[in-house]
């Protein structure tokens, strides 16, 4: 049992008793109604959840007071949020009841909506996911991947997996990088003792078993659902028939699936994986070692026929860009003839409070939000267009380096 209890400062009556029986009923939370703001700081609350519509102008001296001690939300409903109502240590929620409130409380990090108006209402039609998550829209595989280790794929997997958590996808990460839990990590769990890597090929070969297994391996955090790996020594014992299993079990059980690939072409998962989704995310720092080493995958893609058409579901992302150093991102673009989808810069600081501090935010300004969009899985009404590459890809053997030269 959660051991604090919220006050309500609702003055809609029924709303608030709404919201006090659903606390209640789905948190086990005891509330304190509070029909106005007096005296709200000597309630003994560790939550406070305050309509927008009953705080004064004069009263936000009051909100940024309890939001010192306390967490505090603010309900705006449809409206939209200013930005002189962004205060520190005060959440605004928007959306209706209660399905805002329930995103709070799972950590999600709902801040804004264009929705203009002023009600304040309540959903009793329990279906607030994302069209599309619900399975009424085509379901969604992407590959995110890399010619290299160490640039950023797990973490990029990860951004995008919290940020359509948030837009209400049904989510799943597949591991299939032996980084032993690097996913659960990041997302706040501990590495799991059985993963996909566990699997006995007998299962793989059955799709019946291999879906009861895969009930014991798969991690839920949130809304988000991890296949994990946990870098056994045998490795993923599937073939290339058997590994449509896995394909057609994650069809039928998310609306989102994203692949945390190895680097390179090593096995047979990662090939299979590359046809089989739908966008591929080719993850690179902005390194000549990388462009070398992209430039030849793309050069073995045009010489191998199974390999000609993955370069089609290619789009680019330049991470941990130095703001002085390192090479220009449309030209890397622009040389390896792929969109470029995004320029994430090298934030240490973002950065080591994800890996050390295990404290996945993501800022309101982060360009993983625009890379998101840019995929065209929410967000932003007006997110940034892809940059598509200038030239097509060369069917010569000239390097990288003589491309940009000319």
């Amino acid at each position: 049992m959660i051991e604090f209890r919220i006050a309500l400062a609702i003055s809609n009556d029924e709303l608030r008793k709404k919201l006090d029986n659903y606390l209640r009923f789905e948190f086990d939370i005891p509330t304190v109604p509070l029909k106005t703001l007096d005296g709200a700081e000597a309630v003994d609350a560790s939550l406070y959840i305050i309509a927008r519509n009953d705080i004064a102008d004069s009263e936000w001296d009051k909100v940024v007071l309890l939001g010192k001690t306390a967490k505090v939300a603010v309900l705006y409903g449809s409206r939209s949020v200013p930005v002189s109502e962004r205060f520190e240590g005060v959440r605004p929620l928007t959306g209706a009841l209660p399905g805002c409130i329930r995103d709070w409380m799972n950590q999600e990090n709902i801040l804004t909506s264009d929705a203009q108006g002023d009600m304040l209402e309540w959903d009793d039609s329990g279906n607030d996911a994302n069209p599309s998550a619900s399975g009424k829209g085509k379901n969604r595989r992407i590959g995110i991947w890399s010619p290299g280790g160490g640039v950023g794929k797990t973490t990029g997997v990860v951004h995008l997996a919290k940020l359509a958590e948030q837009d209400r996808w049904n989510v799943g990460i597949v591991e299939t990088d032996e980084d032993k839990g690097g996913v659960l990590r990041y997302l706040g769990k501990m590495p799991a003792k059985i993963g996909l890597d566990s699997m006995a090929k007998q299962l793989w070969e059955d799709p019946h078993l291999f879906a009861q297994e895969m009930e014991k391996i798969v991690q839920t955090v949130g809304r988000i659902q991890v296949v994990p790996m946990t870098g056994t020594v045998d490795g993923l014992t599937c073939d290339d028939k058997s590994v449509d299993t896995l394909h057609e079990w994650t069809e039928s059980r998310f609306a989102l699936t994203l692949y945390d690939l190895p680097p390179r072409l090593r096995d047979v998962m990662t090939f299979s994986v590359l046809n089989e989704v739908d966008d591929v995310i080719v993850v690179v720092e902005p390194t000549d070692v990388l462009m070398d080493a992209m430039d030849k995958h793309l050069r073995l893609c045009r010489e191998i026929q199974k390999m000609q058409d993955l370069p089609q579901k290619y789009k680019l992302i330049v991470n941990k860009v130095p703001e002085n150093h390192g090479l220009n991102p449309q030209e890397m673009a622009d040389s390896l003839g792929i969109p470029l989808l995004g320029v994430v810069p090298a934030e240490i600081e973002h950065y080591d409070r994800i890996i050390n501090k295990g404290r996945f935010v993501i800022p309101n300004d982060s360009p993983w939000r625009t890379i998101y969009q840019n995929l065209n899985l929410g967000g932003m009404d007006n997110p940034s267009p892809v940059l598509m590459a200038k030239r097509p890809i060369q069917k010569n053997k000239r390097g990288w380096l003589q491309r940009l030269l000319g």
